[in-house]
């Protein structure tokens, strides 16, 4: 558990938890050149996503169920 996690202390989160709402994330890859983690994450019914996380950067509060992706 990192140090820095801006989730410590947070009664609704335990404190190994750094990412929140992700729905069901089904496959990720870390881009070795900038060190960004991509996750792609299952929608609802027919949309899905795929998230960045900045590489370092903890405490992402991502939008399942309130948001999904797009539809191209």
């Amino acid at each position: 558990m990192p140090a820095d996690n801006p989730f410590i202390g947070n009664n609704k989160v335990r404190d190994e938890i750094v990412h929140l709402r992700l729905r069901n994330p089904w496959r990720c890859r870390f881009d070795h050149e900038t060190g960004d983690l991509w996750i792609g994450d299952v929608g609802g019914s027919v949309k899905e996503e795929v998230n960045r996380i900045d590489y370092g950067k903890l405490g992402y509060k991502f939008q399942w169920p309130i948001l999904e992706g797009t539809k191209r």
